[in-house]
């Protein structure tokens, strides 16, 4: 099972919905961060930000996935979740 057909199934459960595509970022915004940032960021946090990096109903429930314009740099670590 790829990684897009397990977060379709997580979203099918919690959302008894489908992925729309206004669920995740596009790839210019994804793009823009990275080289704003002179970085590129691991595959499998890339994917879920494209396919649900907007999802507030699950990113934002407990723990939060910070969004791309809010993610810190702290001695020399990506904190991209609080």
């Amino acid at each position: 099972m790829n990684i897009k057909t397990q977060y379709q199934k997580m979203v099918a459960e919690l959302l008894e919905r489908n992925i729309r595509e206004s669920d995740g970022l596009s790839e210019a915004t994804v793009i823009s961060f990275e080289i704003e940032h002179n970085l590129n960021l691991p595959d499998a946090l890339r994917k879920y930000y494209r396919l649900l990096g907007n999802l507030k109903s699950i990113n934002q429930a407990h723990d939060r996935l910070l969004h791309l314009d809010k993610i810190i740099f702290k001695d020399g670590k990506l904190i991209f979740f609080s």
